[in-house]
């Protein structure tokens, strides 16, 4: 089940590229992403059901049943580059947490040469490209 606030949506987006600039701050080299677009969103699937699903199940612990987190995978488009990353977001009452594991989901090809560390050249956008 997808969020029907399509704010949150966005806000979810903003979080993934704030943490991907995050990765990168002290390379002044890199160009501070944005978000152009959500992609796709998708809520997580536990166990071949919804998160809501495998809450409402436990009916032993119905404390669980009042937390209202849910998992969703997200993927975006960042500019410039028009770099595609897939990241977990959880979102509870509102709070949005980006999980560690970023992806990138295309081809960086000469887009991150000046940077040398490996996981960076994932999410770097060199200056000199743009």
């Amino acid at each position: 089940m997808e969020p029907s606030n399509a704010k949150l949506i966005k806000r979810m987006g903003i979080e993934i590229v704030d943490k991907i600039n995050t990765l990168y701050a002290d390379k002044p080299q890199c160009t501070v992403l944005k978000l152009n677009k959500v992609l796709d969103i998708q809520e997580a699937i536990v166990g071949g059901r919804t998160d809501k699903q495998a809450r409402s199940s436990l009916v032993i612990r119905p404390r669980v049943q009042l937390d209202q987190s849910h998992k969703y995978t997200v993927a975006i488009e960042t500019v410039p580059g028009e770099a595609h990353f897939y990241a977990t977001c959880i979102v509870t009452n509102g709070y949005i947490k980006v999980l560690d594991n970023i992806d990138r989901l295309n081809r960086y090809n000469n887009q991150s040469q000046c940077v040398k560390e490996r996981p960076l050249k994932l999410y770097c956008f060199c200056k000199d490209q743009v």
